[in-house]
C-alpha cells in the first residue's frame, strides 16, 4: 500500500534541495555513497508521516526529538546551514502537503492542496486524509528503525512493560514471531518469547531430559536480536510504513530474503537504505510488488539526484 508517492526536501539536514521530487512505490530500496542522502529522507518520511510532537509509542519520544538525538542532540541540525527554515514536501493519497520546520525544532506552517492551516486543524485534514479515526493516531502511521544502534536496547524497556507485552500477546505475536522469522533462520528450536524476571527471553526446546531453556534475546545473534525488535514493534504499533536505515547489519543474506517477504505479507509501505548489494539481490529473490533501486548521489553544493529502476 503506498501512502506517500512523492518526497521533495529543501533546506532539511545534510540536503540542500532534491533536484526533483522522489516518488516512491510499495516497495523502495535507497542506495549510495555514504552522506548521499539516504538517512535524510528517511527521516523526512518520518517527520511527514506524524507531523507534530506526539510521543511515539516505544521510542519514548517526540517525532523531532527522536531524530534530533540521533545526531548532534541541537533543534539546529535540522534545517541546513542550521539557520533558516527546512521544507517538506510530499504527495499522500493524491494530496499535495508541505511542511516547515524552524531551526528551534517546531513545525510553523502547513500547507495542504496550496491551503495553509493552522496546526490543529491541518492535523485533523491529514488524519482523514490517512484513514485515522483520531489525530494522536498519527504517532502509529510509520516505524523507523535507525541505523547505527542496537535497536533492540533502545526499545527492550517498553517491549516489556505490562501493557505493551499484554498486548502482543494477545495478538500471538509472541508465538508468531518465533515462528514465522526466527526458527526458519536459525538450527534452535525456539517456541515463543516471553517475560522472566524482567528480562526478555526466547524458550529453547531441547532434549526431554533437560527441559526447555529460556534465553535472553540479548544473548541471540545482533542480527536476530534487531529482527526480533523491529518484529515485535510492528506487530504492537500496526505502522503503515516501514522506515529501516542500514538494513543489512548483522544479517547473512538468508534473514534479509526472510526479511523482506515478512514485510511483504505485512502489507506496508517500505522504504530501506541499505550500502550492501545483498539486499538488492535478495529483495529480488523475495519478489516484493512494485520494487525500486533508488540509486543516490549528491553534488557538491549538496543537491541530491537520483536514478530510478523499477522490477515489476
Amino acid at each position: 500500500m503506498i501512502v506517500i508517492s512523492e518526497l521533495y526536501v529543501e533546506n532539511f539536514r545534510g540536503i540542500g534541495r532534491c533536484e526533483e521530487p522522489l516518488k516512491l512505490s510499495d516497495f523502495n530500496i535507497l542506495i549510495g555513497k555514504n552522506n548521499a542522502g539516504k538517512t535524510t529522507i528517511l527521516e523526512a518520511l518520518f517527520l511527514a508521516s506524524c507531523p507534530y510532537k506526539y510521543t511515539l509509542p516505544l521510542l519514548g519520544s517526540n517525532p523531532i526529538d527522536f531524530i534530533v538525538n540521533l545526531h548532534s542532540g541541537r533543534e539546529r541540525s535540522l534545517v541546513y546551514g542550521y539557520i533558516g527554515r527546512a521544507t517538506i514536501g510530499f504527495k499522500a493519497f493524491n494530496h499535495d502537503i508541505t511542511l516547515y520546520i524552524t531551526e528551534e525544532g517546531y513545525f510553523d506552517k502547513y500547507v495542504l492542496d496550496g491551503e495553509g492551516f493552522d496546526t490543529f486543524k491541518f492535523l485533523r485534514e491529514l488524519s482523514k486524509i490517512y484513514g485515522l479515526e483520531k489525530d494522536e493516531d498519527l504517532c502509529r502511521m510509520a516505524l523507523y528503525v535507525p541505523g547505527g544502534i542496537d535497536f533492540f536496547k533502545y526499545v527492550r524497556k517498553a517491549l516489556i512493560s505490562d501493557h505493551v507485552w499484554n498486548e502482543i500477546v494477545v495478538k500471538g505475536a509472541h508465538t508468531r514471531i518465533v515462528k514465522e522469522l526466527v526458527n526458519p533462520l536459525v538450527y534452535d528450536r525456539f517456541t515463543e518469547l516471553l517475560i522472566v524476571k524482567d528480562t526478555l527471553r526466547v524458550r529453547k526446546e531441547v532434549s526431554s531430559d533437560i527441559g526447555p531453556l529460556y534465553v535472553d534475546v540479548d544473548d541471540l545473534g545482533s542480527g536476530i536480536k534487531r529482527l526480533i525488535a523491529v518484529a515485535l514493534c510492528v506487530e504492537y504499533i500496526q505502522p503503515r510504513i516501514i522506515l529501516w536505515d542500514d538494513i543489512e547489519f548483522a544479517s547473512h543474506p538468508g534473514l534479509i530474503e526472510a526479511v523482506v517477504k515478512w514485510l511483504v505479507r505485512k502489507g506496508l509501505q517500505v522504504v530501506v537504505a541499505t550500502h550492501s548489494i545483498d539486499v538488492i539481490v535478495e529483495s529480488l529473490k523475495a519478489e516484493p510488488p512494485n520494487m525500486q533501486l533508488i540509486i543516490l548521489k549528491k553534488t557538491s553544493d549538496d543537491i541530491v539526484k537520483f536514478k530510478v529502476l523499477k522490477w515489476d
